[in-house]
């Protein structure tokens, strides 16, 4: 490795020889089994975050599992589309844009009618967000 000294910042340059030495001897973690997935699905069932956990292992990017809205899901054809990012800049502000690719994901609908928790807002004394 080399170090060069700039006025307001030091670089350092990695040969090219380092970096495939080290991408051949990292460890490379296994992806899950089916049977940990639906392991993993059978755990989160009553979790709050099913539904986001559920789409971000279909493959959604975080942002995008951040910008669905209804009008993206259609149950009737068990779609859901993905055209809006939400990405939070600098903890304050919200920043909507469009998905870098325009997807379509199928996703199988087993809905299942179950009673609507309160919000974590009322359930302190303090009214809904509407």
């Amino acid at each position: 490795m080399q170090a060069r000294r700039d006025e307001r910042r030091q670089y350092v340059k990695i040969s090219l020889q380092d970096k495939k030495r080290d991408r051949k001897n990292r460890r490379r973690e296994k992806p899950w089994t089916v049977a940990e997935v639906q392991r993993f699905i059978k755990g989160i069932e009553r979790d709050r975050l099913y539904v986001p956990l559920l789409l971000s292992l279909m493959g959604l990017r975080p942002a995008e599992v951040c910008g669905v809205r209804w009008t993206d899901v259609d149950l009737k054809l068990s779609t859901l589309e993905t055209a809006n990012t939400r990405t939070m800049v600098g903890n304050k502000t919200v920043l909507e844009k469009d998905t870098k690719t325009l997807a379509r994901v199928s996703v199988s609908c087993r809905c299942r009618a179950r009673p609507r928790r309160p919000s974590r807002s009322s359930a302190r004394g303090r009214p809904a967000r509407s």
